[in-house]
């Protein structure tokens, strides 16, 4: 059995001002596709099984976004597979949406596709293996003097709508920032800049400030998709190795998810959030709560948070599930 082995991130295809500032940008998805082809295609005339993998661990967007060709780039992966004549049932890729499945098989059936990429697999801890690099809080904190905090970079229309329920309702006061490095709105933002500011955030969006973290009881997440899209960024991550409560404003589907996090071993705060209400009726109701009564409840669910930030730190994601994944490939 033989492998080709593709670890080049689709997103580098795409147009992004981040792209062009540290050259990542690629004219291919694939950019070896052509002599990888002629070697899958020489191995198969040996009659002996070729794997074709496509190792994207970063990016979840399915379609994806366009490319400077004007098309997403799903489409062009199944343009480039179709061309050098791939066959789906060798074709593995591995994604780090949690939904890959259902959002690939969706996609094509919407879009009247042939699915091209017959084998979908799942590693959604890249995030979280990155973020462990960083510092983070060590020591339990129970004098806490804000009810939340959320740090928002790009302007989406989610995160327009959290910043508008927060001035509405009197939450500014809390760590809240909208830092504005870029704007998928057709909205002109003033950016509200908390420890950083936009070009800061555009060299490292890892960079945990610990004193707001510490500081603050409730992280709303509001994660990089607006859709039903499953994925984990550092945005996931940060309260739960930071020991803060957690709520998950951008997404489609909540419940999905928080279904994801409980099926990876992680505990939700039951006790004192109720998961089934939307995010902006959880988030008044908690700051009805001063902090300094927040430091007597917490007690319900300290050793929750506790438990999901050693479950965080000290697993082997890449053992448990990267290597799982790969494992199955194999056969």
């Amino acid at each position: 059995m033989t492998a080709i082995y593709n670890d080049y991130p689709y997103w580098r295809y795409t147009v992004s001002e981040l792209g062009v500032r540290h050259r990542l940008l690629g004219d291919s998805p694939i950019p070896n596709i052509g002599p990888q082809a002629d070697q899958y295609h020489k191995i198969k005339g040996y009659g002996e099984t070729c794997k074709f993998i496509i190792d994207e661990p970063v990016e979840a967007d399915i379609p994806g976004p366009e490319s400077p060709e004007g098309i997403t780039v799903f489409k062009k992966l199944h343009e480039l597979l179709d061309t050098y004549k791939i066959s789906a049932e060798d074709v593995h890729m591995i994604s780090p949406a949690v939904n890959f499945e259902e959002l690939y098989t969706s996609w094509c059936e919407d879009n009247s596709e042939k699915q091209f990429i017959g084998n979908r697999h799942v590693y959604p801890f890249y995030f979280l293996t990155e973020q462990r690099k960083y510092e983070y809080v060590r020591n339990f904190n129970h004098n806490r003097s804000k009810h939340l905090m959320s740090l928002n970079g790009a302007v989406k229309p989610k995160r327009l709508k959290f910043i508008k329920f927060c001035k509405n309702h009197g939450l500014m006061d809390n760590y809240i920032s909208l830092v504005a490095n870029y704007n998928t709105t057709d909205k002109k933002v003033t950016p509200i800049e908390l420890d950083i500011g936009a070009d800061e955030l555009s060299k490292n969006d890892k960079a945990v400030p610990l004193k707001f973290m510490e500081d603050s009881w409730l992280n709303i997440i509001n994660e990089t998709h607006e859709d039903k899209t499953v994925f984990f960024t550092e945005k996931t991550w940060k309260p739960i190795l930071n020991l803060q409560l957690f709520l998950y404003y951008g997404v489609g589907n909540p419940q999905a998810y928080y279904n994801a996090l409980r099926s990876y071993g992680f505990k939700l705060y039951d006790e004192i959030l109720d998961y089934s209400n939307s995010a902006e009726h959880e988030i008044f109701k908690f700051s009805l709560t001063s902090p300094q009564e927040w430091a007597d409840k917490i007690d319900k669910v300290k050793d929750k948070m506790l438990y999901n930030q050693n479950l965080a730190l000290n697993t082997n994601w890449k053992e448990l599930f990267y290597e799982k994944e790969y494992n199955s490939i194999w056969g």
